[in-house]
């Protein structure tokens, strides 16, 4: 959406609540403008704000001078953004989807609006009467002249400015009306989220939050709780302290706290669609292209009864083959019913037939009526199959309008003996992600996600989705559990919940973010240590870190995950010193742990306490001879006890590998100068600087100041750190 900035800084301005000021800004950009659209609105604003002051300049008393205060902030609001409306929808891409609907009918009042949705249901009633070989062909053609008005209906809000307080009730009444079909409902619902997120709209969020609270009919409540919930603007409360009244009282439920914290989770699910489809295509594809000589029916994978002769030669390749697509078909059910949108990548292509162009079609429920598809829909050849997948299977609506569409150019290739099976339901063709059974898809969480799967496919891939404020995109759409109107509700208690979901998912600043909006009555134990183990994962905040263990570990003082964080928080800002004391406790819990006796190791390497930390280190190379972090430890400590002979072994084996690490070889350099073995020496810190970028002033460094204390030990002169330098950089 084009949002003119100087406009914008303007409503901001107006959220502060200084009047005289955004007067100010907003007349100069009128006189700036030739056009003056909303010039005449702003001068009564002007005078009527003049008047207020003029009086109060002069020190009557006013008890109503507050309110009529907000009243022109309201009205200053409404007319800025109007005309901020006004220039969008006037470019190029918008003034058609404007006009249209506005050329095509006169008469848009709510009560017009309903009285035409309410003779469909009428008429679609009374085709019931007619004889059955007139029936569809009336059926089709009113559902036809019925697209074309909720068409219009939906460009008309949509595009549609601030609304009056009126509407805003009669809205509520035609949403709530049982005389009114659910699908033209939702459509509308639909239309008003979208028109709100482009510009927030007091009336448009009390007609979504009423829906929400009021309706009776699972798919209208998802739908308005993602419409209001995704237009949450805090700046905007300021000048609407109704709104924060309605939140509040909408989160005393403890439903619709948890409807709304599943909403946040999913939210971050559909903003991961693109990274699980990597998963998808790079992990679990190949899996199911290579068992592509299997099928799938009502009794699971079968093989095909074609023999060749790569089965004949190799007959355990086809159970591997097997194994391999039963377990990607698992995996792909278990990421569906996590939330993952397993079907993005496969209908994305679909979303080039003409039936998208329309913006509507991208919003309507999956509806056999639609004149689009209904004569697909009813033809007979193939319709059980068609009928059955769209039924069954975790398809959104716009998938399913894809499905369909596709599905009629592939119908006539399908081999006659495949349909007749499906038709006698000898055979049934199940989705790759398998069956949702009824009861889950009559769910909210199934309704929500189905729905924010059909908003995701059209904000990335609809041709003028950029003339929309995406809200996979927009923080505080995405990301509005941290939003200042919840706080001091019951969705606190959720904070957490959130928060884990979230590093789980890897959005490490977002959890952060949201933990941050915390109760102080509410930081328990396991608050102090998920933020703990957070900060310490974030890497930037040490010392708030071991303060959030150490508040952990005072809650609870034995608590292992408590002090295991707290060790290795201290072990990370260098406090090795308390860090053994801490990982000497955690061997007391647990003598047996090889992640704990690791650490120790080290924590007693870095304090120079080489003998204790070689008697650990030899304990755990017996029982892990491999290990290349025990191996390591043990040879940083033998060289250090100048057991050379033992520590070069140990790097001879960490290094003799195809990508050493740099580390390693450097280590092992130091190990071979210390024991005199100097050309050796060269080697390895030659083969040292080819791994390394820019080396030269850094090998320096190492040398002279890092490793500094390590060769003075050693006798090492400074006359000889120049000549190793010369011998691995020169020569």
């Amino acid at each position: 959406m084009y949002i003119n900035s100087q406009l914008g800084s303007i409503v901001q301005s107006i959220c502060t609540g200084f009047i005289g000021q955004s007067l100010d800004e907003l007349e100069n950009y009128l006189l700036s403008h030739p056009s003056r659209v909303g010039m005449d609105k702003f001068v009564e604003i002007k005078n009527d704000y003049q008047l207020m002051s003029d009086y109060w300049r002069r020190g009557f008393a006013d008890p109503q001078r507050s309110h009529l205060y907000r009243q022109l902030l309201h009205r200053l609001y409404e007319l800025t953004v109007n005309i901020m409306l006004h220039e969008w929808l006037s470019s190029g891409n918008m003034q058609p989807l404007y006009k249209r609907p506005r050329i095509l009918r006169t008469e848009w009042s709510v009560a017009s609006i309903k009285k035409d949705l309410e003779s469909y249901v009428a008429d679609s009633v009374m085709l019931e009467l007619e004889p059955q070989h007139i029936q569809q062909t009336k059926r089709d053609e009113l559902n036809f002249r019925h697209q074309e008005l909720m068409r219009n209906i939906f460009d008309y809000i949509v595009t549609s400015h601030i609304w009056k307080d009126s509407l805003c009730e009669a809205f509520v009444d035609l949403l709530l009306s049982t005389t009114v079909d659910v699908n033209d409902q939702l459509l509308i619902v639909s239309a008003i989220s979208l028109s709100q997120m482009n510009a927030f709209d007091i009336n448009k969020f009390k007609v979504l939050t009423t829906l929400y609270v009021q309706s009776t009919d699972i798919q209208v409540r998802q739908r308005a709780l993602v419409g209001w919930a995704l237009s949450l603007d805090e700046k905007v409360a300021s000048l609407y302290p109704e709104m924060g009244d309605i939140v509040k009282t909408i989160c005393q439920d403890e439903n619709n706290c948890k409807e709304l914290t599943e909403l946040q989770m999913q939210m971050y699910y559909c903003k991961d669609t693109e990274n699980d489809q990597r998963t998808i295509r790079d992990e679990i594809m190949p899996d199911l292209i290579n068992g592509s000589k299997l099928k799938i029916s009502k009794k699971g994978i079968e093989e095909l009864d074609e023999d060749t002769l790569e089965d004949i030669l190799h007959p355990e390749e086809s159970e591997r083959n097997m194994e391999k697509m039963e377990s990607s078909l698992r995996r792909m059910a278990d990421m569906q019913k996590q939330g993952t949108d397993i079907y993005y990548e496969g209908f994305k292509q679909m979303k080039r037939f003409t039936f998208f162009i329309d913006i509507c079609n991208w919003f309507i429920p999956f509806t056999p009526n639609h004149p689009s598809i209904s004569h697909i829909w009813n033809n007979a050849k193939g319709s059980k199959m068609l009928h059955r997948i769209t039924t069954m299977g975790s398809f959104c609506d716009s998938d399913k309008y894809s499905f369909v569409l596709a599905f009629e150019q592939v119908r006539n290739q399908l081999p006659p003996h495949m349909v007749e099976m499906i038709e006698k339901g000898e055979a049934a063709p199940m989705p790759v992600g398998g069956e949702v059974p009824a009861e889950e898809r009559q769910t909210p969480a199934f309704v929500r996600r189905m729905y924010l799967q059909n908003l995701y496919r059209f904000w990335h891939l609809y041709n003028m989705r950029g003339e929309f404020p995406n809200p996979f995109e927009r923080m505080q759409s995405y990301r509005f559990f941290d939003n200042a109107l919840f706080k001091g509700t019951l969705l606190s208690d959720h904070l957490q919940e959130v928060a884990s979901f979230l590093i789980k998912r890897n959005h490490l600043v977002d959890a952060l973010s949201i933990l941050n909006t915390m109760p102080e009555e509410k930081k328990n134990y396991q608050y102090h240590l998920m933020l703990g183990s957070l900060t310490h994962r974030l890497g930037s905040m040490a010392t708030v870190t071991i303060q959030l263990f150490r508040k952990a570990l005072e809650m609870k003082p034995d608590d292992e995950k408590a002090m295991a964080g707290l060790a290795r928080a201290l072990f990370s800002s260098g406090n090795y010193d308390e860090a053994i004391e801490y990982y000497e406790r955690l061997l007391q819990l647990k003598p047996d742990s090889k992640n704990y006796t690791l650490s120790l190791a080290y924590s007693l390497i870095n304090v120079n306490r080489h003998e204790e930390a070689k008697k650990h280190l030899y304990k755990l190379q017996y029982l892990y001879p491999e290990d290349q972090y025990v191996n390591r430890g043990l040879a940083q400590v033998l060289t250090s006890l100048d057991q050379f002979e033992q520590a070069e072994k140990l790097y001879e084996q960490l290094t003799t590998v195809d990508n050493p690490q740099s580390d390693d070889l450097l280590d092992y350099g130091f190990c071979l100068w210390f024991a005199h073995k100097i050309d050796a020496a060269v080697n390895i810190f030659k083969q040292y600087v080819k791994n390394k970028r820019d080396i030269d002033a850094d090998l320096e460094k190492v040398f002279l100041t890092l490793r500094a204390d390590q060769l003075s030990q050693h006798q090492i002169s400074t006359i000889e750190i120049y000549m190793m330098l010369d011998a691995v950089l020169r020569f």
